[in-house]
Formats: structure tokens, sequence, C-alpha cells
């Protein structure tokens, strides 16, 4: 039923994104969107951060290029439990039981002091939780399998 039930909403999604325009660089910021107290949230199918290269080099640098905050990644086919430094962000990998997913955030250095926890409930969802002056955050990180893959 959950899983009948999550398909219906995610359809209904990509039904209402097909209609966006995006582009594939990111727009130059407007001097009023560069405030303090604005939060950039993302979300990025990596498709294997496994490799040294992708995770130390080419993941902060795609994050930087659109000044992301925090972000959701899926498909790290990583399934350790583990946090590390990559460039000016902070890595937190959760733990799965198939090494075809994983997931986990990013977090900007500057913000990791508000991480308080993360956790995995299962091999695609996930949470990063914070604590901010205004209370607590939850980001919850879920992603469907791709065509063909089972829930």
């Amino acid at each position: 039923m959950l899983a009948g039930r999550f398909k219906a909403v995610l359809s209904s999604i990509c039904q209402s994104l097909a209609s966006l325009s995006l582009t594939s660089t990111p727009a130059t910021p407007s001097p009023s969107s560069l405030s303090p107290r604005l939060l950039r949230l993302g979300t990025f199918n990596v498709n294997s951060i496994g490799s040294e290269r992708k995770k130390l080099d080419t993941l902060p640098a795609d994050l930087a290029a659109y000044r992301v905050d925090i972000a959701a990644l899926q498909e790290t086919k990583i399934c350790t439990e583990a946090t590390q430094s990559i460039g000016n962000y902070f890595l937190i990998t959760l733990k799965c039981t198939n090494p075809h997913y994983g997931i986990g955030f990013v977090v900007v250095l500057h913000l990791r002091r508000y991480v308080t926890s993360a956790w995995a409930v299962s091999d695609r969802i996930g949470v990063l939780q914070l604590r901010l002056r205004s209370g607590r955050m939850n980001i919850i990180n879920a992603y469907a399998p791709h065509m063909g893959r089972r829930i």
C-alpha cells in the first residue's frame, strides 16, 4: 500500500516538474539573495562517490558552483556510516545494506555545528537533524529506484 502511494505521489511530482525550464548552469545571485539568513538546500543523485577524486574534487566543486549549504545525496554506493571533511563541506554517509544504494548529506563547514544527528530509516530514506535558533529542523532524504528496480 505504501509503495503504491509513493509511486502515485512520485508520478504527480514528475508531471509537475515536467513543465519547468531548468538551465545547466547556476544563475548569478542577485544582491538581495546574498542574505546571511538564506539557507540553500539541494538534492543530488551522485550515482556513486566511491572514487576519491569524485568525492574530494568533483562533489565539492559542484556544490560550491551552486552555493549549496546542505545537500541530500542519493546513490552514493557507500554503505558505511561515516563522516569526512571534503573541501569546504562535511560529508555524512549513512549505513545501508545494499551497495547499489547509499544515502548521505553534505553540510557546508560553517553550519556543521548545527548538526545534531543523522540516521538511516532504510537504504533509501535518511534524516539529518539540525538545531537552529528557531528550533529543531529535520531534513528528510528519500528517493525511489530507477525504472526497472524494485522499491
